[in-house]
Order: C-alpha cells, then sequence, then structure tokens
C-alpha cells in the first residue's frame, strides 16, 4: 500500500488513512464486520477465517491456523 502524498499535518490525515486502509482490505478479501468499522473477516473457502482488528494505527490478526494468519498478514504489508 503506497500513499502518493504526506497525510501527517492535515485536518483530513486520520480519515484519508482510513479510507485507504478500508480499500485494501476490502481489495485482499477481507469483509468488514457490521459490528464494528475495525474489524475485518477474511473467511478462506475451506473454512479457515482471519480475523484483522485495526485501530487507530496498531492491527491485530486472529485465527486457528498460524500459518494461514502470517500469510494474510504478508499480503497485507
Amino acid at each position: 500500500m503506497c500513499l502518493k502524498h504526506a497525510l501527517y499535518g492535515l485536518k483530513q490525515a486520520s480519515l484519508a488513512w482510513w479510507q485507504e486502509l478500508e480499500e485494501f482490505m476490502l481489495t485482499q478479501g477481507f469483509k468488514q464486520a457490521s459490528s464494528g468499522a475495525g474489524v475485518f473477516v477474511y473467511r478462506h473457502k475451506d473454512g479457515k477465517i482471519v480475523i484483522a482488528l485495526v485501530y487507530v494505527d496498531d492491527g491485530i490478526f486472529l485465527g486457528h491456523d498460524p500459518k494461514f494468519i502470517d500469510r494474510k498478514k504478508t499480503c497485507c504489508i
């Protein structure tokens, strides 16, 4: 994910960052949960699930299969 210009210091910086992150997560196959704006869920066809929790500039990836989670995190970095 590359930003085309600096956002820090602008009043709209947080909104622009959030829109960029949201768009990127959706292109990676994650769906945004209706329960919270910072909750993204990826469901693989074989039943594996990865949940990404994002707050400001921190994120946590959760799921049952550590190798699968690492693969999803690698694509998101």
